[in-house]
């Protein structure tokens, strides 16, 4: 048996995003790939740029629950009125997936 996937998604409205914010996030991802249960981030825009969804990958919901503890983390989070008009967080398990052809 497979062991199971969680994804951890942010659906965002961003705002215009600064230095800061692109230093935030950078540690932020930087933590992430380092947390134990991480596997991977996927990252796009809708089709008119106005909103973004990034998915975090997780071998399990402690982990996901880790990840969110950070202090980094959590500093970012109660800053998001400064650099998003609104987000929201979905967390999933991974029932099945379905590839085919080149995806890269």
């Amino acid at each position: 048996m497979k062991k199971p996937i969680y994804t951890a998604t942010f659906i965002i409205k961003p705002k215009d995003y600064n230095d800061e914010f692109h230093t935030l996030n950078d540690q932020i991802d930087e933590i992430a790939r380092k947390s134990p249960g991480y596997l991977y981030k996927e990252k796009w825009l809708s089709e008119d740029g106005k909103t973004e969804n990034i998915v975090y990958y997780w071998d399990s919901l402690d982990a996901i629950n880790e990840f969110a503890k950070n202090p980094v983390h959590k500093v970012a989070k109660s800053r998001f009125n400064e650099w998003y008009h609104g987000y929201k967080v979905l967390i999933s398990e991974v029932l099945q997936t379905s590839t085919k052809g080149d995806l890269d």
